[in-house]
């Protein structure tokens, strides 16, 4: 899909996130990371609490920065 991509970790385990991505996704600064397994998303905090609301999920993500939730 044109919103994934496939990207391995580098040494110093950090991941880019190309300008079209971070662009799509709406991602300033701030960022929630869900992985399981081998794959993992990238999502705007606020885009994943309206989803999280939407879906019905209780768990809601505050706005920490430099903090792993």
């Amino acid at each position: 899909p044109e919103n994934s991509y496939t990207y391995h970790v580098k040494d110093a385990g950090r991941v880019y996130i190309p300008r079209r991505m971070r662009d799509y996704a709406s991602i300033k600064e701030d960022v929630v990371i869900l992985g399981t397994g081998e794959t993992m998303e990238i999502w705007n905090p606020i885009a994943w609490n309206k989803y999280g609301q939407k879906k019905g999920l209780r768990e809601r993500v505050g706005l920490r920065k430099n903090e792993f939730i």
